[in-house]
């Protein structure tokens, strides 16, 4: 039977910290004289109007939301923790973990990636959390099609970028090709495509039939003007990767970096062992 982290037969707090917008602590429970468990216990105090929130970053890191006799609100997110963890130092790692993960957001946003959240707003308002997950994407393999046209390309120092149209009889839309300039990818960008969502193909004839990512955005048309499809949108998100894709990716590592330090990870990480 799975044990609540809220009670035990002694629990108490032996730990607080508040930093990156919540209020954190560690409660010690005791079932018996050898066993014992740890688990932290979040409150997440600042939000925002857009874009990832506090609860949406516990949710990827494992919290789940629950009532909690611990927290001055009644409710919190919660996770069992390994003893002697740090919370102070998990605190400070939130933050900075959290702010880096809203600019990745918001660059990669500009093209066409929404972050799956979650939990969303639920929390703050004392309602259910209700999570949010947006999909512009069409089916088959991104590259067989009756009808095939490559529109556009670019690239910047990481990656190289196609923009091909397809119309399979049933569906149509866009499809963007990603192709790494040195490969392998690491692990680490590995995880990063498996988090963004990312396919893999391996012949793709937009890079001479070597192995590409790839994601798809539908075609979605309210009238018989251009403007009056997602033709602008997508074309939008396609020029914005030179710009904006790798510096998202940045942040994304660079937030998973922050966090990892305190033991946790959002990423889809292979073991350390295995990424080195």
């Amino acid at each position: 039977m799975a044990r609540d982290p809220h009670q035990a037969l002694k629990s108490e707090v032996v730990a607080r910290a508040q930093g990156g917008g919540a209020n954190f602590l560690l409660a010690r429970l005791q079932w018996s004289k050898d066993d014992i468990g740890y688990s932290l216990h979040v409150e997440p105090s600042t939000w925002s109007t857009s874009g990832i929130q506090i609860p949406d970053f516990l949710s990827y890191l494992g919290f789940e939301r629950s009532g909690c006799g611990f927290a001055a609100g009644r409710q919190c997110y919660v996770r069992w923790v390994d003893e002697g963890f740090n919370v102070e130092q998990f605190a400070s790692l939130f933050g900075a973990a959290y702010g880096n993960l809203g600019a990745a957001a918001r660059e990669l946003e500009s093209c066409g990636f929404f972050f799956v959240q979650p939990e969303g707003w639920g929390y703050f308002f004392g309602k259910q959390s209700r999570g949010r997950q947006l999909d512009f994407s069409f089916g088959g393999d991104g590259h067989t099609a009756a009808k095939h046209e490559s529109m556009k390309q670019s690239e910047d120092d990481n990656f190289l970028y196609r923009l091909t149209w397809l119309d399979t009889g049933r569906e149509k839309g866009w499809v963007i090709h990603y192709r790494p300039k040195h490969p392998p990818l690491s692990a680490e960008l590995e995880s990063v495509f498996k988090f963004l969502g990312l396919k893999t193909f391996g012949d793709c004839p937009e890079f001479d039939f070597e192995d590409c990512y790839w994601r798809s955005i539908k075609f979605d048309s309210r009238g018989d003007g251009f403007f009056d499809s997602n033709a602008n949108t997508a074309h939008g998100w396609f020029d914005s990767h030179a710009k904006s894709f790798s510096a998202g990716i940045e942040k994304l590592l660079t937030a998973n970096a922050e966090i990892e330090k305190s033991g946790l990870t959002f990423l889809p990480f292979a073991r350390p062992s295995e990424r080195l």
